[in-house]
């Protein structure tokens, strides 16, 4: 079974990939029937996933299945169902590779947010006999390649202290006043409790 995998719809058709399986799988609804794609370069568990221009998927992050963290962009295209390496840079230490985090895209800038989500340190310090780890708090920007500019990785805001960002699908723009909503963690914790 799949754990941490990705789904998006692409042309009226559900994509499943990655989830500790290298597989990409495709669902039509008008046939009510599973095809299988071109499979991943390789298993990832985690990433994140997000369509851009209606036929590429961006996979950022994640983690192989020895443990380590996936620092390479892939690119899928929906319309050849061919997986290539984006033609952006891999993400730097200082870029902070990560899984388990989100990302949106920026139609009006062309850019990907990467937000949340846990680096290799936060990996390293999970155990079963300890306190959960704390999210990554910041958001990483991949400029997409615009008019003969170069791709690139650029810092990003940081989140509001004891928050969770959960964004999810579209947006026009972003800017750490628009009032994104985000959920205060203390306060969800209390509520349960």
């Amino acid at each position: 079974a799949r754990q941490m995998h990705c789904s998006f719809v692409a042309g009226g058709t559900l994509f499943v990939i990655g989830g500790g399986t290298d597989v990409t799988e495709a669902f039509d609804p008008e046939t009510d029937s599973w095809t299988e794609k071109q499979r991943m370069p390789q298993p990832l568990t985690g990433m994140s996933c997000t369509l851009v221009n209606d036929t590429q998927l961006f996979v950022i992050g994640g983690m192989f299945s020895n443990g380590t963290l996936n620092t390479q962009v892939l690119l899928y295209d929906t319309a050849t169902d061919l997986w290539s390496a984006a033609p952006v840079p891999a993400m730097s230490d200082s870029d902070r590779p990560r899984m388990g985090h989100s990302a949106v895209f920026l139609p009006s800038r062309q850019q990907l947010l990467v937000m949340g989500g846990r680096d290799a340190d936060g990996l390293a310090a999970r155990s079963a006999d300890t306190q959960p780890v704390p999210s990554l708090a910041d958001v990483r920007i991949l400029q997409l390649p615009v008019a003969g500019t170069s791709a690139e990785w650029i810092p990003g805001c940081a989140l509001p202290a004891g928050t969770a960002f959960a964004p999810a699908g579209l947006v026009d723009s972003f800017s750490a006043t628009d009032g994104v909503a985000v959920a205060d963690q203390s306060a969800t914790a209390a509520a349960a409790a």
